[in-house]
């Protein structure tokens, strides 16, 4: 995820506008089916503390793992190398998705609010700055210590073992939002595996 100049946010949409609304379409009947699921049925406990992914669990953990289109996908990575460190965030994970893990986190109701859908997302100046009080409360508000520790849970068994911190998922959302907000700046972010 990364800032990015507006009008470079702009010249995406409209070149890439066939492959977005593709994607938000898929974006909306995936919310719909998470939805449905009711509580929290992605992960069940199996004893000793420990959790596994259900076949639920799974079918969300692979949402996150293709952008909606690689060409897309290489402009916005080289635009977070041009942002600098302060300017991008790169929650890297060994075995699952960071963008998973927080959707878990904030749950079906929570996560149909963000903007674009499941890791990936181009968003206007303009727009930042109406979404930022919205991703404040959520995640650093009362609720934040609940949100790391389910942030810490999906890493440990939703994502097999993930190398990635649970509290720099959610500060490093907030610090290129915040960020992009001061700047007058919008905010991208694919899904990249290795």
């Amino acid at each position: 995820m990364t800032t990015v100049a507006d009008n470079r946010i702009q010249a995406w949409r409209k070149r890439y506008a066939a492959e977005i609304a593709e994607a938000a379409d898929g974006v909306d009947q995936a919310l719909a089916w998470w939805a449905g699921l009711g509580g929290d049925g992605l992960l069940q406990p199996v004893g000793d503390g420990r959790w596994q992914r259900t076949e639920a669990g799974s079918a969300f953990a692979d949402l996150f793992w293709e952008p909606a289109g690689e060409e897309l996908a290489q402009e916005v990575i080289a635009a977070a190398e041009a942002a600098g460190a302060q300017g991008f965030v790169s929650a890297a994970a060994s075995k699952g998705a960071p963008a998973a893990a927080a959707y878990y986190a904030l749950g079906a109701a929570e996560a149909a609010r963000l903007p674009g859908g499941f890791g990936e997302f181009l968003i206007a100046a303009d727009e930042v700055a109406a979404i930022l009080p919205d991703l404040e409360r959520l995640l650093a508000g009362a609720e934040r210590e609940a949100l790391v520790e389910r942030v810490r849970l999906w890493l440990d068994y939703g994502g097999n073992g993930s190398a990635a911190e649970p509290s720099e998922i959610l500060d490093g959302l907030l610090r290129v939002f915040r960020r992009a907000s001061d700047q007058g700046l919008g905010v991208a972010a694919v899904p990249m595996t290795f």
